[in-house]
């Protein structure tokens, strides 16, 4: 009996620790973000609207740097714009931060994996859904 409580007691730690091993750190959030991203897929409230997004923002990309400042580009109506700012993580690390002088924008971290990012913002009870791949 002593026996069998002991080793439901083992396996309960065992699994404890592997679920708070894996749980990301700032620096890790930090190393799968820094690098440049372009749009893969964009959509409105869970409504495709990938080819109005680039047809609007040709060659759309998204930096995040180690220094914790980013740089979005795209080329709207012929003309190059550029916005640049500073970026931070919630202490959670489910929601990044997107600081310029002009505003704060707010995403929520849906998918962060070595190549491909997926962050929602909402604005108005609009959803903006941003997949986004290595560039």
């Amino acid at each position: 009996m002593k026996q069998n409580l002991y080793a439901a007691l083992l396996a309960v730690f065992t699994v404890a620790a592997m679920l708070f091993s894996c749980t990301p750190t700032q620096d890790d959030v930090k190393t799968k973000l820094v690098k440049p991203w372009k749009i893969n897929k964009y959509y409105v409230d869970n409504e495709d609207s990938t080819a109005a997004f680039k047809a609007k923002n040709k060659n759309y990309s998204l930096q995040f740097f180690e220094d914790m400042s980013f740089v979005q580009t795209a080329i709207v109506n012929d003309t190059f714009q550029a916005r640049y700012g500073s970026w931070y993580l919630n202490e959670g690390l489910d929601s990044l931060f997107l600081e310029s002088s002009a505003d704060t924008n707010r995403f929520f971290i849906r998918l962060l994996r070595i190549k491909n990012l997926n962050i929602r913002e909402v604005k108005a009870n609009t959803s903006y859904d941003y997949l986004m791949v290595e560039f």
